[in-house]
C-alpha cells in the first residue's frame, strides 16, 4: 500500500515554487526568480496549500516589476511558453 502525499506537497511544494520563478524570468528578465523564491518559501512545510496559494501569489506581486494588465501578460506568457503534454 503506498501511502498518500498530502495535495500541498505536492501542487506547490518548494520545487514547484522555484519552477514558476524560473518560467516567469524567462519571460520577464527583471523579475528576481531568486529572491521570489527565498520570500516564497520561507517556512513552506508548515503551511496548508490554501496558504502557500496566497504566499505564491503575494511573492509574485512583491516581485514582478510591472503591475495590472503588465502582469498579467507576462504571466500570461508564461503560460503560452509551457510545453503542452502528448494528446
Amino acid at each position: 500500500m503506498t501511502a498518500k502525499v498530502p495535495l500541498k506537497e505536492t501542487a506547490l511544494n518548494a520545487a514547484r515554487i522555484t519552477r514558476i520563478g524560473r518560467e516567469v524570468h524567462a519571460v520577464c528578465p527583471e523579475f528576481d526568480a531568486d529572491a521570489f523564491v527565498t520570500s516564497v518559501t520561507a517556512d513552506l512545510p508548515r503551511l496548508e496549500l490554501s496558504a502557500r496559494i496566497a504566499r505564491t501569489s503575494q511573492g509574485l506581486r512583491d516581485h514582478l516589476p510591472v503591475t495590472g494588465p503588465d502582469a498579467l501578460d507576462i504571466l500570461l506568457a508564461r503560460c503560452r511558453r509551457r510545453p503542452r503534454p502528448p494528446g
